[in-house]
């Protein structure tokens, strides 16, 4: 079993693996928000730039989870239970700072996550709108997938026309 001492370190270097987390999620909402601003606006200069910062970032943050990871269970996925019944053995103060730098995390992942998924629902409206209006503007254009393949009609089609 840990000395106390060993376990507040263990809680002071989980928290700041939290914070570092924290802050690329700041940085990936940030990033998330400039891609948005210039797809609203119609703006695609340094729009590449963007995505592969956007790309970076995650891959920084994926190294960073693996981190965590290993400091529970060698690389083990661990229960939300498992952290619980482990930092509840802490000091106060100790529990307390890490819970906060945990809270934080999981309040900026919820952000990050929120946006990302409102984004993605206006960009397929968006297409869902784009390829109404060429079906519209085009009707040879119909069977065609978006790369130029013949695909099957919908099946749907056929039963509101009435053709089967």
């Amino acid at each position: 079993m840990q000395k106390p001492d060993g376990k507040a370190m263990c809680a002071e270097n989980l928290a700041e693996l939290f914070d570092e987390e924290t802050s690329l999620l700041v940085q990936i909402e940030a990033l998330q928000k400039q891609i948005e601003d210039a797809v609203y606006a119609k703006k695609w200069t340094n729009f590449e730039e963007a995505q592969e910062r956007l790309a970076q970032v995650r891959r920084e943050l994926l190294l960073i989870e693996e981190r965590r990871q290993a400091f529970f269970g060698g690389g083990q996925p661990v229960s939300s239970n498992d952290f619980y019944t482990w930092a509840s053995a802490l000091e106060e103060a100790d529990r307390e700072k890490l819970f906060s730098s945990y809270y934080a995390l999981k309040r900026q992942s919820a952000r990050v996550q929120t946006a990302a998924a409102a984004f993605s629902g206006y960009l397929l409206e968006m297409r869902r709108i784009v390829s109404g209006i060429l079906d519209a503007a085009f009707p040879e254009r119909r069977g065609y997938d978006p790369h130029g393949k013949r695909c099957a009609p919908d099946i749907r089609s056929v039963v509101l026309d009435r053709q089967f």
